[in-house]
């Protein structure tokens, strides 16, 4: 089998050995990845060990695996949503963000972490700003849009 470049993760150079498929349907072609949350995990340890400073594109994924929106990050590290977005661009991620982005990573893998508290604190405040929650209700009459 031909190893899969795999592209869907922002990253230019994640190739898979195994571990898809490719699925046909008539000319077109699909690729179902098998555990995709442990093939991410491994991918952000691995961007996590590197000796090479992180790029714009790698930072973002791992700012992502970890849930974080660029204005959570940027909240996180005492900076703007868009001094992070230019980090992602421009390839021009701070020495100290690097290091600080990697042990974060790191930590928040552990079950009782609570930078992982911290992280998905932020993540939930965040969702509820920005998106805004959705509260619905059930009661004899169906279900009913409750505003907070």
């Amino acid at each position: 089998m031909e190893a899969y470049h795999y592209r869907t993760s922002g990253l230019d150079d994640v190739y898979l050995l195994n571990g898809f498929d490719v699925i046909e349907y008539g000319e077109e072609k699909a690729v179902s990845i098998h555990n995709i949350d442990g093939l991410h995990q491994v991918i952000s340890c691995a961007l996590v060990h590197q000796e090479a400073r992180l790029t714009g594109r790698e930072f973002r994924f791992l700012r992502i695996e970890m849930d974080l929106s660029q204005k959570a990050c940027g909240l996180w590290f005492g900076m703007s949503d868009q001094t992070v977005a230019l980090w992602e661009k421009n390839d021009r991620v701070p020495q100290w963000a690097d290091a600080f982005i990697r042990l974060v990573y790191m930590e928040s893998l552990g079950e009782d972490s609570e930078v992982r508290e911290v992280l998905d604190m932020l993540s939930k405040i965040d969702r509820a700003i920005h998106r805004g929650d959705i509260r619905v209700e059930e009661s004899e009459d169906g279900w009913t849009l409750k505003v907070a």
